[in-house]
């Protein structure tokens, strides 16, 4: 398995983010496995930047756009409870992204000791 550079992934996650959102914004159709494809880059954007003090500004603003984008479709949608989990679920990817951890980082039932 090769490694993808931080900007072959950008390149993904921005046409990941696009595969998801038009059709969300356009026709109210929720992709699913667009957005599994899109927080799977996100998880492997996480692992690059572990521990990383230098995060990609505009990698940051993709996940926190995506989040109020999808948020902002929620009242006008029929599944909310669908996209209330997929916005938290990229909430999660970005605030783990702002701390330097990944998801394998929290463990449920365990506090963190910081």
């Amino acid at each position: 398995m090769t490694t993808r550079t931080e900007a072959e992934l950008a390149k993904e996650i921005r046409q990941a983010v696009s595969d998801f959102l038009i059709p969300l914004r356009t026709t109210k159709m929720i992709s699913a496995e667009s957005f599994e494809r899109l927080h799977a880059f996100g998880v492997e954007l996480l692992n690059i930047y572990k521990g990383n003090d230098r995060v990609s500004k505009s990698l940051i603003y993709e996940f926190y756009a995506t989040r109020g984008m999808i948020d902002a479709e929620i009242p006008y949608h029929k599944d909310k409870q669908q996209l209330q989990e997929m916005s938290a679920r990229l909430s999660m990817l970005f605030d783990l992204l702002l701390i330097g951890e990944v998801p394998a980082d929290r463990i449920p039932g365990k506090p963190r000791v910081i």
